[in-house]
């Protein structure tokens, strides 16, 4: 395991490829995204965003590389609609979503179940992972590509819930891997749920945990990101990425517009995220 890859974000570089890529998407690529909704437990059903992958060459048309479903932090609930498709919300996560699918990702971008208007500490619930198994399932059948998780923040007790909650469910609805962004690894007493409280042991697909070195939540320090991705003894591969740079703070430390939700370097974060998803 490599312990730490530190990428450093200086000054306003513009940067070739990929990154610049996505800044020439057209209103017509980004509505190419569609609302779809599934049903997953008895009675409840969950919605997300569809986005198909951008970028591809005219042989790779309809052959996403893989899958990623993207995991919001906060109450998990973006109360999606038609009308939000483009812009859905201001989670790290939702406004980078056409940076993954630039990359040749397919996207979901996953709203919070018809039955919980906030996640809270349901996030580390076998009813949760029963809902992310249904759309991994989903995912797997309709594209037949590997299919990740990536979390955000309090999104990141969702991912690794499920990836051990699900490593001896069927083949399709076991995610392929989970990425772990700005993970939560502090208990509060409204909510007492962590990544470290879920079962890490039963992981056992690769895991990349990211955070930002200037990150303030209180939640999520980054001092914490490191043992973290030791903490997954099972795992085949764990790797840490930790980033600086980018944005003065926008928003409360915990709000995405600060160094906790990459405000500034988010291009460069997804692009050495997918670059990670695409290598394992």
């Amino acid at each position: 395991m490599r312990n730490e890859a530190t990428i450093a974000a200086r000054g306003h570089v513009i940067v070739a490829g990929l990154t610049a890529a996505v800044l020439l998407l057209s209103l017509d690529q980004a509505r190419a995204a569609s609302l779809e909704t599934i049903p997953t437990r008895p009675g409840v059903t969950e919605s997300f965003i569809l986005i198909p992958p951008q970028g591809l060459t005219p042989a790779e048309q309809g052959h996403p590389k893989a899958s990623v479903i993207l995991l919001v932090g906060g109450d998990g609930n973006m109360r999606l609609t038609p009308a939000k498709i483009d812009n859905p919300s201001g989670n790290f996560l939702a406004r980078t979503r056409m940076n993954f699918a630039a990359h040749g990702l397919e996207v979901a971008l996953v709203d919070a179940p018809s039955d919980h208007r906030d996640l809270g500490d349901w996030r580390a619930s076998a009813d949760h992972a029963t809902d992310l198994a249904a759309l991994i399932a989903y995912l797997h059948r309709k594209i037949g590509v590997p299919v990740w998780l990536v979390g955000t923040s309090r999104g990141t007790v969702s991912a690794a819930n499920a990836a051990a909650r699900l490593a001896q469910a069927p083949a399709d609805e076991r995610p392929d891997g989970i990425v772990l962004t700005s993970s939560i690894t502090i208990a509060t007493p409204r909510e007492g749920a962590t990544v470290f409280t879920t079962e890490r042991d039963a992981v056992r697909v690769p895991v990349l945990v990211v955070a930002h070195k200037d990150d303030k939540c209180f939640v999520t320090p980054p001092s914490n990101a490191a043992k973290l991705a030791a903490a997954f003894p099972n795992a085949p591969k764990t790797e840490f990425m930790i980033f600086e740079g980018g944005d003065r703070p926008r928003s409360d430390p915990c709000q995405p517009f600060a160094a906790h939700g990459y405000l500034g370097i988010e291009a460069k974060v997804v692009d050495a995220i997918a670059g990670w998803i695409l290598t394992h």
